[in-house]
């Protein structure tokens, strides 16, 4: 919209002293939107649509020039093909995804250091190689003196992008950290992964098994619960397999109820359901 023709029109209005009745109205409707985008008094008609209005501002410039001019310190920045008002910047934004992490709303870049500043850069470089962030490349990142920021970024990373070398990665980080918060999300990442990746329900046997060296408890209950969610027959008889010189009760409590949660072999039936009343027997001592 140029602002000569805005001004050639308020100047014809001024000249003549009367307004067309459609712009009378437009103009009205227009003010009191304005008003109510602004913060002030309530818009009549506050149930109108707003698509009507965007389409009265298109046919009117002087509507226009109130409906995107004041408003646009709010947000509003111009109107849509459709004729409807472009959405505010002060709603809230649309709910992240593993392939668009949530971003700063005011679009400014993340400060240098944060986890959000580190994640985009590991994804910028992910989009130059060919196999994205590697198990060598994790291995560094990983290594002491680096933040955990930029550990978790890196976990991020691999998860958003779908990076071939994440389970590898999420059993580096089980191995070079036994406890703490990053582990949590290697675990987590895993039991989510598990369903559809023998290579994550090996991981997890590995943390309940002792093969890795995990020290808190509560990850390797968590770790059970996953695997028996999401272990094959083969690996559901090695887990109840594994119950019968497990000494964590909380454990093999955790493995039982997700246990009654999903379909089990007929075979195993019978250990199942030692497992499960041992498991309420101790409850019920305890």
């Amino acid at each position: 919209m140029k602002t000569s023709t805005r001004h050639d029109r308020r100047a014809t209005h001024e000249s003549t002293g009367l307004l067309p009745s459609t712009g009378a109205a437009t103009l009205g409707l227009a003010l009191a939107t304005w008003a109510w985008l602004s913060g002030g008094a309530p818009a009549p008609h506050q149930d109108a649509e707003v698509p009507f209005l965007g389409q009265v501002a298109k046919t009117d410039v002087v509507a226009a020039d109130l409906l995107v001019g004041p408003a646009a310190d709010r947000g509003v920045s111009s109107l849509d093909d459709d004729g409807t008002i472009a959405r505010p910047r002060l709603l809230p934004a649309p709910p992240a995804t593993r392939e668009h992490p949530a971003e700063d709303p005011t679009g400014r870049a993340p400060r240098a250091g944060t986890e959000r500043a580190f994640l985009d850069a590991f994804l910028a470089l992910s989009a130059t190689r060919p196999d994205g962030l590697d198990l060598g490349f994790a291995r560094e990142v990983l290594s002491d003196g680096h933040p955990r920021a930029e550990k978790f970024a890196l976990l991020r990373a691999l998860d958003t992008t779908h990076a071939p070398a994440q389970i590898e990665v999420l059993d580096l980080v089980l191995q070079l950290e036994p406890e703490g918060s990053l582990p949590e999300r290697a675990v987590s990442d895993l039991g989510r992964l598990a369903s559809d990746d023998a290579r994550a329900r090996d991981v997890l046997e590995d943390v309940v098994r002792g093969r890795l060296p995990v020290d808190d408890p509560s990850l390797r209950r968590r770790a059970a619960s996953h695997w028996a969610a999401s272990a094959d027959d083969a690996g559901l008889a090695r887990l109840l397999a594994h119950l019968d010189v497990e000494q964590d009760a909380l454990l093999t409590a955790g493995v039982a109820q997700t246990l009654g949660t999903r379909d089990v072999p007929y075979a195993l039936g019978p250990l199942v359901d030692r497992i499960t009343s041992s498991s309420r027997s101790s409850s019920s001592d305890g």
